[in-house]
């Protein structure tokens, strides 16, 4: 229980733990050396003081003048020290090198760096196309043929097509429908559909003799240009390694080639390709 007493000369209201009785401390107030009563002495000179000051301040019949309020200034007992609860506490400070703090620093702009780099790797990998979205290159040109006259002339309807050489189908794809001298197959034709399951095209030649075989891509490919305004001539065979090639894809090679002059060759495709290509007449078509 603490002991509450007066300093003998300031008169300022103290508290102390019972154990530092006898303590010689400096007062709070003024300064002064005193020596901290015991209960006993401390209780009897409060008592004393305080009836002087009730007496001289306040009425007798004041029911609040019993109540004395002490200042909350409290002597440590072991120190002898005065502490009031009040006063800010100190509060413990990390001290650290300034090696550490650069290098904390340094560790900060290193690991920012990363963070933005792979933020910046991801955004690339988002804005990326997909396999379905991304476009490879391709062949265009113009296909023309000599008539009698010796003109060239544009090859209207030519057929080109680019077969990948590393892939071929699962089953052979019927002929027919390729052919010059027959209408242009439908988009959902099983053959167009076959050809573009390899990673080849197909196309036809515009009224301009003006082609394009889009989105191939890079690899080797086997290029037709197969015409239907010149024929081979007479005893004229197709030759038997392009026969065989062509048998790779197709049923009957024969039959899609007939007697229609044709270019069969073997290409590297690496992006966008212009090829021209000129048929010789030997006998025109009527």
């Amino acid at each position: 229980m603490p002991i509450r007493f007066r300093c003998p000369r300031c008169d300022r209201k103290l508290k102390a733990k019972s154990f530092a009785v006898g303590k010689v401390v400096n007062c709070p107030g003024c300064h002064a050396e005193i020596s901290i009563p015991s209960e006993n002495a401390a209780s009897t000179t409060l008592a004393m003081r305080d009836a002087e000051e009730v007496t001289g301040t306040e009425s007798a019949g004041d029911i609040y003048t019993q109540f004395v309020v002490y200042d909350e200034d409290e002597i440590d007992f072991d120190t002898g020290e005065v502490v009031s609860p009040n006063e800010p506490q100190p509060v413990d400070y990390v001290v650290l090198p300034h090696k550490v703090i650069y290098i904390q620093g340094a560790l900060l702009g290193v690991l920012s760096i990363i963070v933005f780099g792979l933020g910046l790797w991801c955004g690339v990998l988002l804005d990326s196309p997909t396999e379905k979205q991304m476009v490879y290159g391709g062949v265009f040109g113009t296909v023309t043929f000599a008539t009698t006259s010796g003109n060239p002339q544009p090859d209207i309807g030519v057929v080109v097509m680019a077969l990948p050489v590393e892939t071929l189908p699962d089953e052979k794809i019927q002929p027919g429908a390729f052919r010059p001298d027959k209408p242009p197959p439908s988009a959902d034709h099983h053959g167009v559909l076959s050809i573009a399951a390899l990673g080849g095209q197909f196309t036809r030649a515009d009224t301009v003799g003006k082609y394009r075989v889009a989105n191939l891509r890079p690899g080797m490919y086997f290029i037709l240009y197969l015409t239907g305004n010149v024929r081979r001539n007479s005893g004229d065979l197709p030759d038997s390694a392009d026969l065989a090639e062509l048998g790779r894809y197709f049923i009957s090679p024969t039959k899609l080639l007939g007697n229609c002059d044709y270019h069969w060759q073997k290409r590297r495709i690496t992006g966008e390709h212009r090829w021209d290509m000129h048929f010789e007449v030997a006998d025109v078509t009527p």
